[in-house]
């Protein structure tokens, strides 16, 4: 549960100093630091700045920013392309979109810093949808994994069932998530064990869970108006339902220190004004997993062994220490939604270490074509020249193309 040892650390230090821990106990060639992203968009537009949910407003996060960036939305603006180009508009040269997916409005993309993108290989996605609604309010997940420092990640994007009393249909819907999102792609692997989050070493999960708090509106308001946050997430329904065995085992979470991210009146700091009067809730959050292998399948009878295939696949089991939480917060900022956006920032135990180095855009597999438009639409803004690149189909200038090549040239 979240009172676990990662968030008992994170409960009591800094990020930083829980960060010097983490490397001084893993070795800093053997450590990433990865900022996760999840925000319901309310099929609302692309902001006009990011830089709130990729930069938070605090001074303890790891200094020129984090090796890895995921970025999940759900009922996310219809306007995909546009979403992207901002983001790596905003995280700049240094980064590269390795790979994007989406079902419907449930959107995933995964940054890289250039240092380490390079090693980063089996990329592969997956979507599994669970209720197919609208063009954006399907309910279901995304899931990317790849490979790095000779660990296997997986990272999950989910929306799942809505409303108050739907508390079963919620668990359902993310045990049909692991069962159902076949990654990796090797069917081999994906038989021999059916719960995708079994099958890697690091497992992000995180979305519009939409768990609420079992609660009526007054004694909610009454709580949250002396910051009591305790006495409702002693009422959470995810949390209620993960200390039953029920949906999530073997996950943590980061304790929880913000107000709820769900439902407010947009562009205000109020909560649902509506008729309908909702509870305010945590809906929006971030888990994590680790598992290692504890060795091969037992042989069984001769004839069976003879049948089977001849690499046995490695059980696995949940393991502590492989992932602590820096941080976990909220971005009150971006008020453009009826929910707010939450981020964690995590240090990840690689089971290799990496030789960071800067390599050639030529070398690393990335969005070509996300990397040049996002940052000519970078310097444009730095140049106060957006509003010629506002309109992003439209072709860029020379000058423009001359700007972006002398930027990227100075990184090579």
């Amino acid at each position: 549960n979240s009172s676990s040892s990662s968030g008992s650390a994170l409960a009591s230090a800094s990020p930083a100093t829980i960060l010097q821990a983490f490397r001084a106990e893993h070795g800093d060639g053997h450590t990433i630091t990865v900022q996760v992203a999840t925000w319901n968009m309310n099929e609302q537009g692309v902001p006009q700045s990011l830089m709130p949910l990729l930069h938070p407003a605090r001074s303890d996060l790891p200094a020129g920013g984090c090796d890895l960036y995921v970025v999940g939305t759900q009922e996310g603006t219809i306007a995909r392309r546009k979403w992207e180009l901002k983001l790596q508009s905003e995280l700049g040269l240094d980064y590269v979109l390795v790979l994007s997916h989406n079902l419907m409005g449930i959107h995933l993309c995964l940054f890289a810093h250039r240092s380490l993108a390079h090693d980063i290989s089996k990329v592969e996605k997956a979507f599994l949808p669970t209720k197919l609604g609208g063009m954006l309010r399907t309910k279901g997940g995304v899931g990317l994994c790849f490979e790095l420092g000779g660990t296997s990640f997986l990272l999950v994007d989910s929306h799942l069932a809505a409303h108050q009393r739907n508390v079963r249909d919620r668990n359902n819907d993310f045990a049909a998530i692991c069962r159902g999102l076949a990654l990796p792609a090797d069917p081999q692997l994906r038989t021999a064990q059916p719960d995708a989050t079994e099958r890697f070493d690091r497992i992000i999960w995180l979305g519009d869970l939409n768990y609420r708090v079992n609660c009526n509106r007054k004694t909610a308001e009454s709580a949250l108006s002396k910051q009591l946050y305790h006495i409702l997430l002693a009422n959470d329904q995810l949390a209620l339902q993960r200390e039953k065995g029920r949906v999530f085992p073997g996950f943590k979470e980061a304790p929880i220190t913000f107000p709820p991210t769900f439902k407010y009146d947009i562009q205000s700091d109020s909560f649902d004004t509506s008729k309908k009067n909702r509870v305010p809730a945590w809906t929006d959050r971030i888990l994590f997993k680790c598992t290692q292998s504890s060795g091969p399948e037992p042989p069984g009878d001769e004839a069976a062994a003879a049948s089977a295939a001849p690499e046995p696949v490695p059980r696995r089991r949940v393991c502590d220490g492989g992932i602590a939480a820096l941080c976990y917060g909220t971005v009150p900022e971006l008020k453009d939604s009826d929910h707010r956006p939450v981020y964690g920032v995590f240090a990840v135990q690689l089971q290799r270490s990496l030789g960071r180095e800067a390599k050639s855009l030529s070398n690393i597999k990335h969005d070509r074509d996300a990397y040049h438009r996002g940052n000519v639409q970078r310097h444009a803004s730095e140049n106060d020249r957006a509003a010629a690149l506002k309109d992003l189909n439209t072709k860029h200038t020379f000058a423009d193309t001359v700007a972006y090549r002398s930027a990227v040239c100075s990184l090579l």
